[in-house]
């Protein structure tokens, strides 16, 4: 980093190092505990895939930044002072009429492990398959290498970005483009590229921040994935403004069909930077004049986009540039950058904190914990083993034998237990088997096929709507029959539990329930998100078929994407319906059996009773040990980096001498 300038400039990094450093250190823990369990009997075939199924989302550390903006608001400055403000030029295109004309995606690939650019043709649109499609052919996209070393030609390659080709109007329509949007007759200018991707090693990058560039409106409604896909992945979105233009009327349209849609969601942070603020400076001269027309311009941008006023950023992407070159810690802070830079700290890490702990976090817990739970019980059982031992030394042989008859008409009793489970487990696995054949993927794809034959027949906006709005319904109503029947099966897994309790004498074990509601509450905003887009998508669905199935295409795979992450979620809970109540009484039949073979052993005078009580202490400390070891695991799981877990960030206030 730039030496003289503050620590909190540094402080994505620094956050971004802590996180990265945290996440490792859950994986070599968790691994641990995959050991611990095989050494303490605990695995099961559905416990390995659980543990093996976090293991691999917390590989998966990739922290998305989004910017979203109208041509000419400045992302990519902001972008080329966020991670190459160190070279001298602007390595992305950011000057007047050469600025990125496709959307692009800036990371590092680790996989391949070095600088590139690849490039998809826009010749790509002319077929229906969608962009995760193409991400997936190789020999689809150019690839060129990245000079990182040489900051003119690394300029020089990424100024590809900003390429266009001549192409009849009717080209450009089949391509998706909209006739409305197009400014030229005849031959008009398109972008020659519809998706790019750069691997750059940036430290941040390295660490797992995912940078996503947007071109503007026209590429966002002509790409559904970059709305229904792309954005709801990032952890923040920083929607760009130029200060002194204000809201338009197209900043408004992108902002309510790309952002708006996705506030609700709970790990996404959203900020407002008005850029080019140095622009007002410039022209007024005053600092107190100035001060208050930003503050004014704030309020205004922050009344119109519905957003808290201290989420509305005033920045110089300019002057944050020119502040870094020159080493000018003073120009840094006047810029506003550095405060964008620490508002972006708190919000990434701390909505990927919160969607961690919200997913893998809870469930590698819940392993933790369960794994605790039965030692416990182990832990238990080999006290009341002691506590029996002990008593031997002043017992008669007749009681012994009497102990021993006890206990064996107790593990007689467990088997038969074990064996009454058999018709609970009949009647919960064919609840479990009505569950899974309510969302069938096949059943889901029709509906989804049938729906995008009706869009592609329809001629006006009128009947559009119609299809779908009843498609919207036949969803609902189709998880709604779901998750009835989930609490169905809850509540006949509480009576199954609670009679076993009960009837047994067993302890009470709270039962595993299917979340089906908090599914629920996933599908409604995948749908209200559509929704959002609708209006978008019937602007265009009368005019260009191939346009159509493509944005549909986009939320039916999302959908679908959905069912399946519904139908493995019901699977592994079916598997796991009576696991809790069989373990806990094979351990303790496990136990009995230890138990009675050591009674046996001080019956036949093969051993004393000092050496079993002996064996029981060692058993003890090493049970001992092994709940330290677990509850070391907890405790580094909860021990994410203490950051800010607010959208929320102070007021700014414009430094004196301005922007």
């Amino acid at each position: 980093m730039l030496e003289g300038v503050e620590v909190r400039d540094d402080e994505l990094l620094l956050s971004m190092v802590a996180f990265d450093d945290w996440r490792q250190e859950a994986r070599r823990q968790l691994k641990r505990f995959h050991l611990w369990l095989r050494r303490n009997q605990l695995q099961h075939a559905d416990i390995r895939a659980r543990l093996k199924e976090i293991l691999a989302n917390l590989e998966c550390s990739d922290i998305t930044l989004a910017f979203v903006g109208e041509l000419s608001r400045g992302k990519t400055e902001l972008i080329n002072a966020l991670f190459f403000a160190d070279y001298g030029v602007r390595v992305l295109p950011s000057s007047v009429g050469r600025t990125t004309m496709c959307p692009t995606e800036i990371f590092y690939d680790r996989g391949e492990n070095k600088a590139y650019l690849k490039l998809l043709p826009i010749e790509t649109r002319a077929s229906d398959d969608s962009l995760a499609h193409w991400l997936a052919k190789a020999e689809a996209w150019q690839t060129f290498e990245l000079p990182v070393s040489d900051p003119p030609a690394l300029a020089e390659s990424l100024r590809r970005l900003t390429e266009s080709i001549e192409v009849s109007e009717t080209e450009a329509v089949r391509l998706g483009f909209q006739r409305r949007e197009l400014t030229e007759v005849g031959r008009v200018e398109i972008p020659r590229w519809r998706h790019a991707l750069v691997s750059y090693p940036h430290p941040l990058l390295v660490k797992g921040l995912r940078v996503i560039d947007t071109p503007g409106l026209n590429a966002l409604g002509s790409e559904p994935e970059l709305t229904l896909s792309l954005l709801p992945q990032a952890q923040a979105i920083v929607f760009v403004l130029a200060a002194d233009a204000g809201v338009t009327a197209s900043d408004m349209t992108l902002w309510e069909q790309t952002v708006e849609p996705l506030r609700k969601r709970p790990n996404l942070g959203v900020y407002v930077a008005l850029n080019k603020a140095d622009v007002l400076w410039d022209d007024l001269g005053q600092t107190d004049v100035f001060q208050a027309s930003l503050d004014k311009l704030c309020q205004t941008t922050a009344r119109q986009l519905n957003v808290p006023r201290e989420n509305i950023m005033p920045v110089s992407a300019r002057k944050a540039l020119a502040a870094q070159a020159r080493r000018d810690p003073a120009l840094l802070e006047q810029s506003g950058f550095a405060q964008l830079r620490e508002a972006l700290a708190v919000s990434l890490l701390g909505n990927k904190r919160r969607e961690y702990w919200r997913g893998v976090i809870r469930e590698a817990t819940q392993l933790v914990d369960d794994g605790i739970v039965a030692l416990q019980q182990r832990q238990a059982l080999l006290k009341q083993q002691r506590t029996d031992m002990e008593q031997l030394r002043s017992q008669a042989k007749e009681e012994l034998a009497q102990l021993i008859i006890q206990l064996e008409d107790e593990r007689e009793a467990l088997s038969r237990q074990l064996q009454s489970l058999t018709p609970s487990r009949r009647l919960v696995d064919r609840q479990a088997r009505v569950l899974v054949d309510l969302i069938n993927r096949h059943d889901f794809e029709k509906l989804i096929s049938d729906t995008c034959t009706q869009l592609l027949q329809a001629k006006t906006s009128v009947s559009i709507l119609r299809i779908l709005r009843t498609y919207q319904a036949q969803i609902i109503y189709r998880f709604e029959r779901f998750v009835r029947e989930a609490e169905l099966a809850n509540k006949l897994l509480d009576s199954v539990y609670a009679k076993f309790s009960s009837a047994h004498g067993v302890d009470y074990l709270q039962p595993l329930h299917l979340e089906a509601k908090k599914m629920q509450k996933r599908l409604v905003t995948i749908l209200r998100e559509h929704q959002s887009f609708r209006q978008k998508l019937v602007s265009v669905l009368t005019e260009q078929s191939s346009l159509t199935k493509r944005h549909f295409n986009v939320h039916g795979q999302q959908v679908l994407a959905f069912i399946d992450d519904c139908r493995r979620q019901t699977g592994r809970w079916a598997r796991r319906l009576l696991l809790p109540l069989e373990r806990q009484l094979q351990d303790r039949r496990q136990a009995l059996n230890q138990h009675i073979d050591q009674l046996r052993a001080v019956q036949a005078e093969q051993a004393s009773v000092q050496g079993r009580l002996q064996a029981i202490d060692n058993l003890l400390q090493e049970v001992e040990d092994e709940l330290y070891h677990a509850e070391h695991v907890l405790e580094i799981l909860h021990a994410a980096p203490d950051v800010e877990l607010s959208n929320k960030v102070v007021p700014l206030r414009a430094t004196q001498g301005g922007y």
